[in-house]
Formats: structure tokens, sequence, C-alpha cells
């Protein structure tokens, strides 16, 4: 496509520039978007850090006003008819959001200014108030038992020289809540809500949620991740996170504030990503608009550039491209002294160098080659050597070298190695056996210790002949032996015990193969008969056991199982 040298140039300078510029644009709009973004969210978090605050100030300002009460010469005489006369005004005056008003007295009994009188013995914040040292009290949301409409309780205490002598206080409705709370907002689509201390959705623009939906069982109920984002803000005054409304099907971001004067209620303002971040996309849109134009101008520029840069040197490959080659590639001088003769002269020098050197250099590699050669050949052998050495180690260290079984510490590693595939899902159980030879000591004594390793050999051939391809069997020691049946349960462990003491049993007493060994007939007493007591483990994911406590487990059955069997003996 491209066959000068012009062309090439150019069209590589143009490609430079759109790469450079493409490259850091995408740099730019990667990390400058996120920047934007969070500049986004802290401006949202603001706008909720105010919100918070002007809720802040509107409990405040309810609570001075119980407080001013609270400390009038009436209030502290319990003047009864002063006390309700200061409240009425309190219910009366626009100022305030008071439902109603009520003075509650020591035993838990109250009264409105209306005369209506109830008992609030049982409810939480007569006991907070009786067991506290508290200026005011918040009290949970509660379904009011006049009006049976969900409502908070605000209570001053008074306090006559220290001694607590009753509280005045004022009922918010949760309704008025939502509606405050719903003013507090980033967007149109956004709004306010506020919940407590233990997740409990206090106030909502949504009558579906307020005082029904516990933030808890949010990710349950379609919300994905709004569960998350509270468990982070018990931790934090102030944050934000993203979940998904499975309702509406769309991603929605949550930013949350502290309420100060309230018992760790938080004031949350939902909205959607594109309103949030509608300022950072519209300026991301912006320099995209800018970006276009401006790549265009400099690929232009580049180009007129490379080729107007480019142009003497095509004069000169003309130049070269006229010459006549020798066979050895040197080029005819023009007989001038200008730059394009010491060119030239330079270019043969450099030839008649680079001829010589590169004849020294195929003769340097021919003779590195064949030394690399012996080398490798060498190395070879003695890495095949090392090899076959630390099998022959690694075999010794994790065998038993009578019966080709591997050895204790190495079933020990594979028990473990199991434990971590069982509890990674990889397989679901194991079974351990514990084996103990019954009579052993009866065959070294009369015998001899040459027929007891033969038989520990056939036991071992017995074990691995019997077994499936994929149980592991080793010799623990002495006359124990131990299996692991992989993906074995109880039961099936249980049959495979039963199986190995059938065969021993159909064997009675290795008379047969011990006449063969000594090449004369032997008789062995029914009750010296070598037999086998076995004790089972299992191990599956629910299982909370370690190395030492499967075989423990394995070894104490394995002796439950040898006193049966000589019990039943003795019978």
């Amino acid at each position: 496509m491209f066959k000068s040298i012009k062309s090439r140039i150019a069209f590589g300078s143009v490609m430079l520039v759109l790469i450079t510029i493409i490259v850091i644009s995408v740099t730019f709009f990667v990390f400058e978007s996120n920047h934007l973004k969070d500049i986004a969210i802290d401006k949202s978090l603001k706008v909720n850090e105010l919100q918070a605050k002007m809720m802040d100030d509107y409990f405040t300002k309810h609570i001075n006003e119980l407080k001013e009460l609270s400390v009038e010469v009436s209030v502290k005489n319990l003047d009864r008819e002063a006390i309700l006369h200061a409240l009425l005004e309190i219910d009366e005056n626009e100022n305030y959001d008071f439902f109603n008003t009520f003075f509650l007295e020591m035993d838990g009994k109250t009264e409105t200014p209306s005369g209506e009188k109830t008992d609030a013995s049982d409810r939480d914040f007569y006991h907070q108030l009786m067991s506290g040292d508290f200026d005011y009290i918040i009290s949970d949301p509660v379904i009011g038992r006049a009006r049976q409409v969900p409502a908070i309780a605000i209570l001053v205490p008074v306090r006559v020289e220290g001694q607590l002598i009753g509280a005045v206080s004022g009922v918010l409705l949760i309704e008025e809540l939502s509606m405050i709370a719903s003013d507090a907002n980033i967007g149109d689509n956004s709004y306010g809500w506020l919940c407590n201390q233990e997740g409990l959705v206090v106030a909502h623009p949504s009558q579906e949620h307020a005082m029904k939906t516990n933030l808890l069982d949010t990710d349950e109920m379609g919300y994905k991740g709004l569960e998350d984002i509270w468990h982070d803000s018990r931790e934090k005054d102030f944050g934000f996170g993203e979940y998904y409304d499975g309702i509406l099907k769309e991603n929605k971001i949550l930013t949350y504030y502290d309420i100060a004067v309230t018992p760790g209620w938080k004031l949350m303002i939902t909205t959607i990503p594109e309103e949030t971040y509608a300022d950072s996309e519209r300026l991301i849109s912006l320099l995209v608009l800018v970006t276009i134009p401006l790549t265009v101008v400099l690929a232009f520029a580049a180009s007129l550039y490379a080729r107007r840069m480019v142009n003497p040197l095509v004069t000169l490959t003309e130049k070269i491209s006229s010459s006549k080659m020798s066979e050895n590639s040197l080029m005819e001088d023009y007989g001038s002294s200008d730059e394009m003769n010491t060119l030239i002269q330079a270019y043969n020098q450099m030839r008649l160098s680079i001829n010589e050197h590169t004849l020294h250099l195929e003769e340097m590699v021919r003779e590195r080659t064949e030394e690399l050669n012996k080398l490798n050949h060498l190395l070879k052998d003695q890495n095949d050597e090392l090899e076959a050495q630390n099998d022959e180690l690694f075999n010794m260290a994790s065998t038993d070298q009578l019966t080709g079984l591997i050895n204790r510490e190495h079933f020990h590693e594979q028990i473990l190695k199991m434990i971590g595939r069982v509890n990674s899902g990889l397989i679901n159980s194991f079974t351990i056996l514990f084996l103990d030879l019954d009579n052993f000591k009866y065959y070294n004594d009369t015998f001899g210790h040459d027929i007891g390793d033969k038989i520990l050999i056939s036991v071992a051939d017995l074990f691995t002949t019997t077994l499936r391809s994929t149980d592991l069997v080793g010799r623990y020691g002495g006359d124990e032996f131990v299996i692991m049946l992989l993906n074995n349960d109880l039961d099936s462990g249980q049959k495979i015990k039963e199986k190995i003491q059938a065969v021993f049993s159909d064997l009675r007493g290795y008379e047969f193969k011990i006449s063969q060994w000594l090449n004369k007939p032997v008789l062995i007493p029914e009750k010296e008969w070598l037999n086998v007591s076995i004790g089972i483990s299992f191990y599956d994911l629910h299982a909370e056991k370690t190395l030492d406590d499967l075989l423990k487990e394995a070894d104490r059955h394995m002796y439950e199982d040898k006193r049966k069997r000589k019990l039943a003996l003795k019978e």
C-alpha cells in the first residue's frame, strides 16, 4: 500500500500523533472521569451533610423548647395546672410540629394538656429515662396508643437538685418526619429517608417502607447491596455506596450522614447514577467534542511536516538506487567531494568491515556451538543421574522398606492433603481404617522374624489387591496398618472392614502359606489364628477434626473392636 519511504514516514507520523492523542485522551478520561465522579460524590455528601444538619436543627429546636420548659419553677414544683398550660402553648405554637405533648410522672403515668391520661411504664423510653442520666431522650418509633399512628417521643428530664421528678415530652409523627426527610434530595429523581441504629426505616416517602422495612432484609427484598451499605454505615459517620434496585431494575447511589442529636439515626439520600454524575458526564462529553477536531488538525499538520522533512532523504535514496553495486555490494563514488560521495565511501568501508567481521563471527559461532553441544550432553547426563537419585531418596523417605507401602509420615501428609481437598470441595469425604494384626506376636515367637516379615509382606499384598486402585494403604509401624478410602461413607467403610476380616478368616491362620515357606506341615491353634482388628474414622465437610483427631478416633475404635473380638473368642 505504501511503497515509497516518503508515504510511509508521512503515514507513520500521522499514526504516531493519533496514537499519542488517543493514549493521552484515554488516560485523561480514565483518571479524570473517576476524579470527576469522586467530586460528584463529594458534592452529594455535602448536600447530605447540609440536609442532615437541617434535620439535626429540627430535632434540636424541639428539644430546646422542652428543655426551657423543664427548668421553669412551676414545672420543678410539679404545678400540674401550670405544666399542662405550658404544654398546651407548645402544642398550639406553629413554630413546632409536636403532634401532642404530655408530662411523664415517675410511676410511668402520663397526662396531656387535654386531660388524656395513659400508662407508659411499659414503654422503652420510660425505662431508659429511669435508668440513666440523660439531657434528653429520643425514643424508638412506636405506635401511639391514643391515635394508633407511628410516632416518636422526645423526653426532657425534670430534676430538682439532681433528683429526677418526671419529664416533659413531645410527640412527633413519623409522617411529618417522612415529609421533612423527603425534601432532602440531590436532584429531581432523588429522595431522602431516615433509618435508626437497628436498621429500621423510620421515615420514607413510600408508606410500604416506613416503619415496615429493615435494611438487614433488603437483599432478600430485591435491593442487592443495600444491606452491605448499612453495615458500612454502622462504622462511619457518613459515606456512600451503590446498590441494585431489583424492583425498578436500575442501579442507585445512596449517601448517608449521621444526625448528631439522635441515637444513631442516619439521613439517607437515594438517587440514580445518571443524576449524580450528570455534571461530570457533561464535562467529559465536552472534552470529547474538543478532542476530535484537535486530533484532525494535529494529524494534518504532522503529515505536512513529515513530507517536508523526508524530501531530502528521498533525493539521497534515488541517488543510491541509481548507483551500480558489485557482487560484494560496494557502491561506485561520483568522484566528487560533496556529502553524497562522503556517504558512499563511508558505506563501502562499513560494508567491507561487516563482511570481514561476519566471517570471523561465523567461525566463532561454529566453535562455540560445538562446545555448547558437548556441555549440554554432559549436563543432561548429570541431570538424569541427579533425578534418579532424587527419586530413590524420595522413595526411601516415604516408603516402608519391607512391604513397599507408604510409611507413617507420608500417610500423615496424604491425610492432610485429603482434608484440604474436602474443605475446598474437590472430594466429598474419606474414611480412615486403622488395622492391628491379632496374635502376630505368636507367629514371630513361634516361627521366627523371617516368617513374621513374610506375613507382613503377604498382608500388605492382601490389602492392595482387596481394595480399589484409588484407595491408599500404608504401614503405620510394627503390625499396624492404615487405609484411606476416598469418597466413602461410614457404611461403605464398615463393609470394607467386614470384607477384610472375612478374608483373614478364610486364611485359617496362614497355616497353608507358612507350611509352604517352611516346606513342612504346621498346625496353628484356632485361638492363635492371625486376624485383624479394625477401627474406623470418617471425615466430610461437616466434620471438625484434625489429623490427630482422626487417628485417635480410629485407634480407639480399633481397640474396641479388638476387645469385642477377644470376648467373642472366650465365649
